[in-house]
């Protein structure tokens, strides 16, 4: 693959709807580069060297939405007019939309080989995003615990979606509702969260949690955790009135798994 031009600056002379995020959306704490899907230009707010400008453009383009969902795209996906772009992004969201983003972002795929190290500091949260894309079922449990806590913005998906495909998951969700360590019951709700199709399998876990969380003394962290607990009795009651429980589905079957770089804080 030919290596895309990079600008520190727009000024390809596509039209800037063409411009997507690059491998991540953006937040304060982690920029995100952008790409034209039109000629593929990468824009970055920094100088970058050829082998870093070449990793970077070899991540997925993102189809963001509104409510901060998004789609990916494969990094040589090109398009020539903005009809076609809107084509894109509709077949795009309705293959995707019932996916767990982690999984999403595994489709995509993303560089095969570490980053160099002329990659800026700036920009080293794409170093973390890659030490996590090798994160499988497999991968130490207290790992993918800590990552997949919604704290964690870039890494939770994938975290998460590795312990969705853990052959274990029943009686992983039953601890984690029992779990003394209280900031790890909000994992049962970031799951249901990242994958709908496991409420049923969650329902009593997060009526668990819900129902320690309520009786818990108040406490700061107690305090912290009430925006997702109330997330969490939303999306229970939603449930209530559109779905008729049925026999929860088994979990699906570990891949090939091979241990993570990352690993978790103390």
């Amino acid at each position: 693959m030919n290596t895309p031009a990079c600008t520190s600056r727009p000024t390809c002379d596509c039209d800037s709807r063409f411009l997507l995020p690059v491998g991540l959306l953006a937040t304060d704490d982690a920029p995100a580069l952008s790409a034209c899907l039109r000629c593929g230009t990468l824009h970055s707010p920094e100088t970058l060297t050829p082998s870093a400008s070449a990793w970077l453009a070899r991540w997925p383009r993102l189809l963001a939405t509104p409510d901060g969902d998004f789609a990916c795209l494969p990094a040589a996906v090109r398009c020539t007019n903005l009809r076609e772009l809107e084509t894109i992004r509709a077949a795009a969201w309705n293959a995707q939309r019932h996916l767990p983003r982690g999984r999403r972002l595994n489709r995509a795929g993303w560089p095969a080989t570490p980053p160099p190290a002329s990659l800026p500091s700036s920009l080293s949260h794409y170093r973390l995003l890659w030490e996590a894309a090798a994160f499988t079922p497999a991968t130490d449990l207290d790992t993918l615990l800590f990552w997949a806590l919604p704290a964690h913005t870039l890494v939770s998906p994938l975290a998460l979606n590795a312990l969705i495909q853990r052959r274990d998951l029943r009686s992983l969700l039953h601890g984690l509702a029992y779990s003394p360590v209280l900031h790890r019951r909000t994992v049962l709700c970031a799951l249901a969260h990242e994958d709908s199709s496991l409420v049923p399998l969650l329902r009593p876990h997060l009526q668990a949690w819900l129902n320690n969380h309520d009786r818990a003394p108040d406490s700061p962290q107690k305090r912290a955790l009430s925006p997702e607990a109330e997330l969490c009795r939303a999306r229970l009651h939603l449930w209530q009135l559109t779905h008729t429980f049925a026999q929860p589905t088994p979990p699906p079957e570990a891949h090939a798994t091979h241990e993570a770089p990352l690993s978790a804080a103390a």
